[in-house]
């Protein structure tokens, strides 16, 4: 009996390992075609936000001109959809790395909250941009998840409010070691979500 214990817990175990490995390949499969798709998307978004700039800078009417921002912000959207797929791969597999660099964080948060002004306006919804104190032309920091974290809420807070208003608020304070405290309140008239 104990001889028959002892091998259906060798069995189990052999079964388990097999199982794991399995799910293992799977998730490295997964992973691959994450990328390759991703790798795919983007060349054709980068052709049609790049030909749709040309097509705004050059064109004189204007109905052509707001016709041309609604299919550069939605090939942005799309691509940061894209992003965040392939931020979801790399976190599961643990390889999601910060960068920590100078960028233009001024400029950063003018191109968002002029993408997001004439989401709100298309939609019927006030937007409200705040900076409550100067905001610092450059931080060190990663550019790329900052602008993805304040567009994720950003999107929701406009796809979730069918009336009213969004506002958009950054509050600076200086630091004494050259550094600086900073509050990003996204608030909006919309359903809310559960404390």
């Amino acid at each position: 009996m104990s001889n028959r214990i002892r091998l259906l817990k060798s069995e189990k175990e052999k079964m388990q390992e097999v199982a794991l490995r399995k799910s293992q390949e799977s998730n490295d499969i997964k992973s691959f075609f994450l990328a390759n798709i991703s790798h795919e998307l983007r060349t054709p978004l980068n052709a049609i936000i790049g030909l749709s700039q040309n097509i705004k800078q050059s064109s004189k009417e204007e109905g052509v001109k707001s016709d041309v921002e609604v299919i550069q912000y939605s090939s942005l959207g799309l691509l940061g959809a894209i992003d965040d797929v392939l931020d979801f791969a790399k976190i599961e597999k643990k390889e999601l790395l910060l960068e920590e660099r100078p960028f233009d964080f001024h400029k950063t948060i003018k191109q968002i909250s002029s993408s997001f002004e004439k989401q709100a306006m298309d939609k019927g919804l006030e937007f409200i941009y705040e900076e409550i104190n100067p905001l610092p032309q450059y931080l060190i920091g990663d550019p790329k998840r900052i602008s993805q974290m304040i567009r994720n809420i950003l999107k929701n807070a406009i796809k979730f409010s069918l009336e009213g208003r969004v506002i958009f608020r950054i509050q600076t304070q200086k630091q004494n070691n050259k550094g600086i405290s900073m509050t990003i309140t996204i608030s909006d008239t919309g359903v809310g979500i559960k404390k």
